[in-house]
């Protein structure tokens, strides 16, 4: 594991702390399995960023090629707490959420991500 010094353009360098995980459910794609690194998947995160302390205008993450450790369920309308990303041929996030006084910790392996921006 290497932890990344050079973020990649989509990451919030900023943070994410006390989003809030509204869904998160994983979608698989027709795909062309002639290319080299096709997207097979992605998980999609649906946050309300309105209410965390540094990046508030985030509303979608999606996490392509991806596989999550933990049931999603249980993330859905879970708080961010933190977060840490490394990379060693995929990128993993190490993800803490907070959920009724409980918290998750999970790990989301992906090849590439997408942050969409509310209008």
């Amino acid at each position: 594991m290497v932890l990344i010094k050079n973020y990649p353009s989509w990451y919030w360098v900023k943070g994410l702390h006390d989003a809030k995980i509204q869904f998160i459910k994983l979608y698989n794609l027709d795909y062309d399995y002639t290319e080299k690194r096709p997207k097979r998947n992605y998980i999609l995160m649906q946050i309300d960023s309105s209410q965390s302390m540094f990046e508030t205008s985030i509303s979608e993450i999606r996490f392509y090629n991806a596989k999550i450790n933990i049931d999603m369920d249980s993330l859905n309308n879970s708080y961010w707490d933190s977060d840490i990303i490394s990379f060693d041929k995929k990128y993993k996030l190490n993800l803490v959420v907070t959920k009724v006084k409980t918290k998750i910790v999970c790990e989301i392996e992906f090849d590439d991500a997408e942050v969409i921006f509310r209008n």
